[in-house]
């Protein structure tokens, strides 16, 4: 058992840094058109582009149902490549509709919904890249996915910084960021995929694979979509209630946090598979070790970045050279508390997707949204930023209590199940 635990840590270290690599290279290419749009522009403009991102997050989310975690924990195979890229295309056409339909029913401007519709499209192809990662990943090639991400983030942050720099127009930055999305995909991704044989074409669609594959996945579709909005709500009330540039402001400080964000994420996702795999097989305590080794790394990481933000947060947010921006240090410090808590609830989240636990996740989900959905209700009333920032700091705490419950409830009653007590065996 030791040697096999030491065995997998090479592993998990190499593919850790690769997610690690393009997720932070990723990020910082869209840090760097965050600023370029910051500076460029005003902080309406910051705002509308937030706004366009707030609905379209959930809505891309929601219809993607984490179909990723659901092919990298599929280690039996049991549904086809087809049916996952099938489902993915489908899903994505979907979401696009239903946000034109919100758009049209919105009471936007013509410009806003026109960027409303542009970064639906963006984020339809990103979903569409995203299984690509998943089965990059599956197959052990996570220098794919870096590759992937390196060079959609330099082409599309490139073109987006340049047209800023030239038109500081907002339209044509989100049309010149979907046309880097679809030309990464085109050119990398899809190649790529056939050099791993992974067969998805077929003549006739297996909607037989795709429904069930739909009923397995659809839990961690509302799941996502609670967890979207969870992030989001807040910014439909900051919009609501104080305005547009206030959404920009708040957008702008809580981007900073994201860099720590890809690290708990690509750790998550590079250890998924091997979750997945120590628990399927009943080799639970590599799963125990794998568990508790990256909530401790989210809980350093999230303690490290608190206090970073908090003795230089003003330095930090001087580079956007904006007073609107250095003047909520306060607040980018309260984020930064909020951020920590939910390193270490992601980490909990990947080990009940790899326990297969796709209905205790959504209900989490929804207790973690209403959690966020109260706490912000009451602090829009305040009509103040760092008002939303406590509001949320308050829900995270409730959502990393919630999930670490569960998580040992079912891992108890998973080791039980394996080892039963001795009057329960007669």
């Amino acid at each position: 058992m030791k040697q096999e635990a030491k065995n997998t840590q090479p592993g998990l270290k190499r593919e850790f840094l690769w997610i690690l690599v393009g997720n932070l290279f990723y990020a910082a290419a869209q840090y760097f058109i965050l600023i370029a749009l910051i500076r460029f522009t005003q902080p309406e403009a910051v705002g509308q582009f937030s706004l366009a991102l707030a609905i379209n997050a959930p809505i891309s989310l929601f219809f993607s149902m984490s179909l990723r975690s659901v092919l990298i924990s599929d280690s039996k195979n049991q549904y086809s490549s087809h049916s996952y890229v099938q489902l993915r295309v489908i899903a994505a056409g979907l979401a696009i509709l239903l946000s034109l339909a919100i758009s049209l029913v919105g009471k936007f401007n013509p410009l806003t919904t026109k960027i409303i519709l542009v970064v639906a499209v963006i984020k339809a192809f990103e979903t569409l890249a995203d299984i690509a990662y998943g089965f990059f990943q599956k197959n052990g090639r996570n220098d794919l996915i870096t590759g992937s991400m390196m060079i959609r983030g330099a082409v599309t942050s490139g073109t987006c910084i340049l047209i800023l720099m030239r038109t500081s127009n907002l339209l044509f930055m989100c049309t010149g960021m979907l046309c880097s999305t679809m030309l990464a995909i085109f050119i990398y991704d899809i190649p790529r995929l056939r050099s791993l044989k992974i067969t998805f074409h077929r003549t006739n669609p297996n909607i037989p694979g795709a429904k069930a594959l739909l009923r397995l996945a659809a839990p961690l579709g509302f799941a996502t979509l609670f967890g979207s909005l969870e992030v989001n709500f807040p910014r439909y009330l900051i919009e609501n209630h104080i305005g547009l540039s206030a959404l920009g402001v708040f957008s702008a400080i809580s981007y900073p946090l994201v860099l720590g964000n890809q690290i708990v994420g690509a750790l998550a996702s590079a250890g998924s598979p091997q979750l997945a795999s120590s628990f399927q097989q009943s080799n639970y305590r590599m799963f125990r070790r794998l568990v508790l080794k990256m909530t401790l790394i989210g809980g350093l990481l999230g303690l490290g970045s608190s206090l970073i933000c908090l003795l230089f947060g003003r330095r930090i947010l001087e580079l956007f050279h904006h007073p609107e921006y250095s003047g909520e240090t306060f607040s980018f410090s309260i984020l930064a508390f909020s951020a920590a808590l939910s390193y270490v609830t992601v980490f909990f989240g990947a080990a009940l997707s790899a326990m297969q636990c796709f209905q205790e996740k959504f209900q989490l989900q929804v207790l973690s949204f209403s959690a966020i959905l109260l706490f912000s209700i009451f602090a829009a009333r305040y009509h103040s930023i760092r008002a939303m920032c406590y509001a949320l700091l308050a829900g995270s705490a409730v959502s990393l209590v919630a999930q670490s419950r569960v998580f040992i409830l079912k891992y108890n009653k998973s080791l039980l199940a394996l080892n039963p007590l001795p009057h329960e065996t007669n």
